[in-house]
């Protein structure tokens, strides 16, 4: 069942934003999960190795990767028919798609890389 076909600017790209900020949020989700495992045998705490600000930062570049997504998936006229298959499309963008920001941050940004 697809949804109704959007055309206006702002909504295709909150659409794809929204959709990748949660495909983003699922991966943290597996991140956060390891981050414990590995805090709890290491013997350390897990608040003091999450970075709040650095959850937040990859939530937003979630939102970007899902956004530029969405743009580059819509007809010239701003038209994007979001059916199940392009919102999970666009959860997949956000998923990958951080990785590959943050890759090209950490290749061309000094001192962006997190110290492990």
């Amino acid at each position: 069942m697809a949804i109704e076909t959007i055309d206006l600017v702002t909504t295709v790209l909150l659409a794809g934003g929204i959709m990748g900020m949660l495909g983003q949020g699922l991966r943290s989700a597996i991140g956060l999960k390891k981050l414990k495992d590995s805090a709890g045998n290491n013997g350390a705490q897990f608040s003091a190795q999450f970075s709040a600000s650095r959850f937040c930062t990859s939530l937003f570049i979630g939102f970007l990767a899902g956004a530029l997504t969405a743009f580059l998936m819509s007809e010239p006229t701003m038209k994007l028919t979001l059916s199940k298959e392009v919102l999970i499309g666009l959860m997949a963008a956000g998923y990958a798609g951080t990785d590959t920001l943050e890759g090209l941050a950490n290749n061309f940004i000094p001192g962006s890389a997190q110290a492990q």
